[in-house]
């Protein structure tokens, strides 16, 4: 990823040999930490730098490298927005409540999360309405958590969340993969906003990586899945599903709940023992409702953005403070690119643009 050799590589972290600007330049790009912490000896790694809390994660270890630098370059650009808030000092409700469920010593993984959910919905006004939009939902009620959206592979994790005084709290939604379907996305978010509120516990630097639905051996995603399953659609609404229809039940929850087949089939798995097929018959495939939900939960800026070197988690609230920053003359324009991660010479005035930003007069 950096074009130093391993042997290079290894000379540089036992001390033997000293590290070079390129290389130090190289290697903070990759980890998400300053050039100037790397090139210190010995280097020292803060509790909420991007490398020691990652490597804390058992999942960070089991995607591949691509995925691995992918996530960190995700991580890197969650660290961005903090440090551009505190430079505009932007007065976000930053501090993200933690909910409390009771915990029953009998109570499986999926109880919890349901609980969890239920007191958020209760809490936020939800009573049984459908959410239209998770994405607008999040951005209304916790505006401190920044979204952002990155191409972690087809393989790659579904979400990512951050949180700590470092890199948060942040959620990156994979744009790839199964996420490319609007209804995993937008359980996607659910799923990861469940970490925040309930896996956060303030005082440590949190960090996770999640799946879709597949990995449920693991009790704290098995209590994110119930509970962006139950935020996004009540229990109350599935009991008042007839019985005998198990097909025409798993195609309410996905046309006007908007939850994916996966989710509908275990949700209906857990509350009616019913056993509906892996993948989704024929009839649910053809009937199409997940476009339904396609405007609710698509990125918003993605899309025709003026530079199309910028990475897709940079696009959105990255750039957008950036250009602010830049624009009231808070950052030289070298810096802007580099928060935009393009080189000094590229057209950033068009990103000015684009938001609505005047040019910076000359000093």
């Amino acid at each position: 990823m950096t074009g130093i050799s391993q042997a290079r590589l290894q000379a540089l972290e036992d001390g033997s040999q000293e590290l070079l600007v390129w290389e130090a330049e190289a290697l903070s790009r990759l980890y998400g930490i300053d050039a100037d912490v790397l090139s210190s000896a010995p280097i020292h790694i803060s509790p909420g730098d991007v490398v020691a809390t990652l490597a804390s994660v058992d999942e960070f270890h089991q995607i591949g490298d691509q995925a691995r630098a992918r996530v960190v370059a995700a991580a890197r650009a969650a660290r961005d927005v903090v440090k551009l808030r505190r430079l505009l000092s932007v007065q976000h409700q930053l501090h993200v409540p933690r909910v409390q469920v009771p915990h029953e010593a009998d109570a499986v993984p999926y109880q919890e999360g349901a609980e969890a959910a239920r007191h958020v919905r209760t809490d936020w006004g939800l009573d049984q309405d459908v959410i239209r939009s998770m994405r607008d939902l999040v951005a209304s009620k916790l505006p401190g958590i920044a979204v952002l959206y990155a191409r972690l592979g087809n393989s790659g994790p579904a979400g990512l969340t951050f949180a700590g005084p470092t890199f948060g709290p942040a959620i990156v939604l994979n744009l790839e993969g199964k996420n490319r379907n609007p209804a995993v996305r937008r359980f996607s978010l659910a799923h990861e906003l469940y970490h925040l509120l309930c896996d956060w516990d303030h005082v440590e630097p949190l960090a996770t990586l999640s799946g879709y639905l597949e990995d449920l051996t693991l009790e704290r995603e098995q209590r994110a899945n119930a509970f962006g399953i139950r935020l996004l659609c009540p229990e109350a609404k599935v009991n008042e599903l007839p019985w005998g229809d198990d097909i025409g039940n798993a195609k309410v929850l996905i046309a006007k709940w908007g939850l994916h087949y996966s989710a509908a089939r275990l949700y209906l798995r857990n509350l009616r023992n019913l056993a509906l097929p892996p993948s989704p018959p024929n009839e649910v495939v053809e009937q199409g409702a997940d476009s339904w939900w396609e405007d609710g939960e698509k990125p918003q800026g993605l899309e025709g953005f003026p530079l199309p070197d910028v990475p897709s988690e940079r696009r959105t609230l990255v750039a957008r403070l950036a250009a602010e920053a830049y624009s009231r003359r808070l950052l030289q324009r070298d810096t802007f690119a580099e928060f935009l991660d393009v080189a000094p010479d590229a057209e950033v005035e068009l990103v000015l643009d684009a938001f609505g930003m005047d040019v910076p007069e000359a000093a």
